[in-house]
């Protein structure tokens, strides 16, 4: 739709019509001859073209007002037209890491959280990573631990991504205390505290299979910083698995 004075004869928009644009005494070009040919198209809209990112096959995003862009969303957009950016960490996905749209340096591991939790649900071993300092992760985890320990001095992250089994006693855990106010408070806390237990013992165990990644590929002194570093934060990292999330952020 366009607002000018008409000094030339417009063609109609539909394909196939060849008839002059409606014009109204004011000048307005309408960008159809009339309602039979605005209707027809409007009743039968060509097919939206395909994203413009070969990794997606998602249609182009059109605004109400019909402008159509070269991409689905923003963040396809920004993961074609950043080259530079990283690919996706979970094998098999071509997509390009998720950027900050304020700091393009700054990124997550992965193109998604979608892509994210699909990973994590094949697991069937403790997976660990260690983080870039530019990664997002990194970055809230850096921020959190040092708001309570001020003075520390973090040389590393690692994403400790754990296997479906403790994923799942996780959840049996938050199943037993949503149901603590049907329990006597002597039940409720004998409950608890074997669900804890156990969820600890697995924790522990993931923690004993790291280190002996960790000699095998790193040596005995990288080994001894990492434990010495699960000894002293253990307790608050399980408290934040436990209340936000099931990913591990271990600092060494």
């Amino acid at each position: 739709m366009q607002l000018k004075m008409s000094s030339s004869r417009q063609i109609c928009s539909r394909n196939g019509c060849r008839k002059v644009a409606y014009v109204e005494s004011n000048g307005f070009i309408h960008p159809y001859c009339g309602r039979t040919c605005a209707f027809e198209v409007l009743n039968n809209p060509p097919p939206t073209p395909r994203c413009k990112n070969p990794v997606c096959s998602r249609q182009r995003y059109i605004d109400p007002s019909g402008i159509q862009y070269d991409y689905c969303g923003k963040n396809c957009a920004r993961q074609h037209l950043n080259p530079k950016a990283l690919n996706c960490s979970r094998p098999n996905c071509q997509k390009r890491v998720y950027t900050d749209p304020q700091d393009k340096k700054k990124f997550y591991s992965y193109c998604s959280s979608a892509c994210y939790w699909s990973e994590c649900s094949t697991l069937t071993a403790t997976q660990l990573s260690l983080l870039n300092k530019n990664d997002l992760d990194y970055i809230w985890a850096h921020q959190r631990f040092i708001s309570m320990l001020p003075n520390a001095k973090i040389k590393g992250i690692f994403r400790l991504q754990m296997p479906k089994k403790l994923v799942d006693a996780h959840q049996k855990l938050k199943k037993r205390m949503a149901n603590q106010n049907r329990l006597s408070l002597n039940a409720n806390l004998h409950q608890h505290v074997r669900s804890v237990a156990g969820c600890v013992e697995l924790f522990l165990e993931a923690m004993i299979l790291l280190a002996q990644d960790i000699v095998i590929k790193c040596g005995l002194q990288t080994t001894l910083q990492f434990l010495m570093g699960i000894v002293i934060i253990q307790t608050r990292l399980f408290l934040w698995w436990m209340s936000c999330r099931l990913n591990i952020l271990a600092m060494f």
